[in-house]
C-alpha cells in the first residue's frame, strides 16, 4: 500500500555502506521504521540532511502489514528550521528531545493531537530568538497531558517520584507544568527538574530507559544561568 503522511523523525542509524534506516512518527501511522536504499550514493534522489534529528518532513512510502521495516520512496522537508541545527544549545535540545521522544513515540497507532503537538512546538522553538533553555522542560511536561499522566501540580510529582522541593522549587516547578517562563531558573535547578521529570517518566512508561544525550545537554546549556 502506497501512503502519504506528515512525519518528525526521531533516530537514523547507517545501514549497511550506502542506506539508512530512519525511526519516524507520522500523523496518521503512529512510528514507522524506514529503510532508505544507496541514500548515501551520488544518485540518490533524497538527501540525506533531510533525517536530521526532529526534522519535519512529508514522506511517501510502501507499507506491507507483514512488514516492520517499509521502504521510503520519497520525502520532502515543507519547513526547514532555520535555526534548530545552527544555534548550538538548540541542537543540543533538539538531539535531547529527539531521543526522548523515541523513548515515547512508540505506537504504531495514530495520534493526530499529539503529532500536531509536537510539530506546533518544534516550529516555536525553532523561532524563539532567546530564553529557550528550560523549553524541554516544559516540552516535556506538557506532553505527560496527552499520554495521560500530566500531574495535577509538583507537589503531586514530588510524591509520586519520591523526593522533596522547598517552596521556591515548588513554585517554579508549578511554572513548568503551567508552561510558563521561568527568568530566575539556574542551571543548577534546571538540571534538578530535569532528573525529576525523567523520573516522573520512568514511573510512567515501561521500558523508559537511561538517556544518553543528558551529558551533551548538561554540558552545553551549563554555561547558562
Amino acid at each position: 500500500m502506497k501512503i502519504k503522511a506528515a512525519g518528525i523523525v526521531t533516530r537514523t542509524m547507517k545501514y549497511k555502506d550506502t542506506s539508512i534506516i530512519t525511526d519516524i512518527f507520522t500523523d496518521g501511522y503512529g512510528l514507522q521504521s524506514y529503510i532508505i536504499n544507496n541514500i548515501r550514493s551520488s544518485r540518490s534522489k533524497i538527501s540525506i540532511g533531510l533525517f536530521q534529528p526532529l526534522t519535519l518532513l512529508t514522506i511517501v512510502a510502501y507499507h506491507k502489514d507483514d512488514s516492520s521495516l517499509k521502504r521510503l520512496s520519497e520525502a520532502h522537508c515543507p519547513y526547514p528550521f532555520q535555526t534548530i541545527h545552527t544555534n548550538i544549545r538548540k541542537t543540543a535540545i533538539a538531539i535531547f528531545l529527539a531521543e526522548f521522544l523515541s523513548r515515547i513515540c512508540r505506537t504504531t497507532d495514530p495520534y493526530p493531537d499529539l503529532f500536531l503537538y509536537i510539530k506546533t512546538q518544534l516550529q516555536k522553538l525553532d523561532e524563539l530568538d532567546s530564553r529557550f533553555e528550560d523549553f524541554h522542560l516544559r516540552f516535556m511536561m506538557q506532553l505527560s497531558r496527552y499520554l495521560g499522566f500530566q500531574p495535577a501540580n509538583s507537589t503531586e510529582l514530588a510524591a509520586q517520584i519520591g523526593i522533596s522541593l522547598s517552596p521556591e522549587e515548588r513554585s517554579k516547578f508549578d511554572g513548568i507544568l503551567n508552561n510558563k517562563e521561568i527568568e530566575t531558573l539556574t542551571y543548577k535547578e534546571r538540571k534538578y527538574l530535569l532528573e525529576a521529570i525523567l523520573d516522573f517518566y520512568t514511573l510512567h512508561i515501561d521500558g523508559f530507559s537511561k538517556m544518553s544525550s543528558i551529558s551533551i545537554l548538561h554540558e552545553v546549556l551549563k554555561n547558562e544561568k
